[in-house]
């Protein structure tokens, strides 16, 4: 081949005037080295595209690490609750903690704009499970989310109990509770609970850790508080005593029971926002008995249950409360209503306390209006 080039090259020279002449092994180093400049080129252009050049848009990583969200949550008390009352009441009732095998539901939103990207959710209804032993939340499903890279401000939503739908979205979570909850499972899940959070990149660098061969993490502490009404009745009076030892059933009746929440809504003012209560759902609800502990020695009874924010009305009938002794095997049901220039507003996120006393005279089976019912509120 080498020949075959000589000889064209010759010929190629005999056909040219005398004083034309062509360097055809210059030639040749010179596409040598062209072909090097061309290739040197693409290799620069490749490593540049992994050196940060922010004009030129490569897949995110490029090698360098996401960063990994990870939750501290508690529950802020409902205002009008002590912090005695909270230990008193038990780990279901009160409390600021989450129970093993809690869900939560976590949305993620770019917020580097100053609005949410929600064309591209960083996390999408997320849910993460609370592990108490080791005091950790962790995804139900795949893997944690994790932030962009070069990310700068991400706005965090979180709602609790979490529901399983995909089509879900932040700004429209409907909620209903139990009707059943007497029990203390009920009770939780009937609860409605929401947090937020804006966490930003310059602020959050001192919260990043890393661990061996771990990517780096960055902790989000959420707070979550209450968007339903708390109910506490305490029922004593002579007939209480008359059947000591003997817990009654009471039954809030008639509440509405359905909402819906937007989780992106400003809720630092006094006042919640963000959610509303249709007026045709109701239900009637068996309460949660929580005191006291000792039921052979009880003189009074209390019981709670969650609620939408609701007012109930003069003469609306409010509640049954419902006596079965072993012995005589007859029950008495006792059902109240309010005084007929009296209101009664449970509101967002706040305890509201009433009493009934049962009086000794006071007839089963009839609805009787209770001066004493309004007597404690945290209003």
């Amino acid at each position: 081949m080498l020949q075959s080039k000589t000889s064209n090259s010759n010929l190629l020279q005999k056909l040219l005037p005398n004083n034309v002449h062509f360097n055809f092994n210059y030639i040749n180093a010179m596409n040598k080295s062209l072909k090097t400049i061309i290739g040197c080129f693409f290799v620069a252009c490749a490593i540049t595209a992994c050196t940060g050049n922010e004009e030129i848009r490569m897949p995110e990583d490029c090698g360098a690490e996401r960063t990994q969200l990870q939750f501290v949550m508690h529950k802020q008390l409902p205002d009008g609750i002590t912090r005695t009352e909270q230990t008193t009441a038990g780990d279901n009732n009160y409390t600021t903690e989450f129970s093993d095998g809690d869900e939560v539901g976590i949305f993620v939103y770019d917020a580097s704009s100053g609005v949410d990207d929600t064309d591209e959710p960083i996390g999408a209804n997320v849910r993460y499970a609370y592990d108490a032993t080791s005091r950790t939340w962790n995804p139900v499903d795949g893997e944690p989310i994790s932030l962009p890279r070069n990310w700068k401000a991400v706005n965090v939503y979180a709602y609790y109990p979490a529901v399983t739908a995909t089509d879900v979205t932040y700004t429209a979570i409907s909620h209903s509770i139990r009707s059943a909850q007497s029990g203390a499972d009920n009770y939780a899940q009937s609860d409605f609970l929401v947090a937020s959070l804006q966490l930003k990149a310059e602020a959050a660098s001192t919260l990043i850790t890393t661990g061996a061969d771990e990517a780096p993490k960055v902790t989000a502490a959420l707070t979550f508080n209450h968007v339903c009404a708390l109910l506490e009745v305490t029922v004593d009076g002579e007939a209480v005593a008359d059947y000591k030892g003997v817990q009654p059933t009471v039954t809030l009746l008639s509440a509405k029971s359905d909402m819906l929440v937007d989780l992106s809504a400003d809720r630092s003012a006094a006042d919640f926002a963000g959610f509303t209560v249709p007026e045709s759902k109701t239900v009637n609800i068996a309460m949660l008995p929580v005191e006291p502990a000792n039921a052979a020695d009880a003189t009074e009874w209390k019981f709670c249950a969650v609620v939408p924010q609701q007012v109930i009305t003069p003469d609306a009938k409010l509640l049954e409360i419902t006596f079965r002794p072993a012995v005589p095997a007859v029950g008495k049901v006792y059902s109240y209503q309010l005084p007929v220039d009296k209101t009664l507003s449970l509101s967002a996120g706040k305890l509201r306390k009433v009493r009934v006393a049962i009086s000794a005279a006071t007839p089963s089976g009839n609805d009787v209006k209770s001066e004493a019912m309004i007597a404690q509120t945290s209003e």
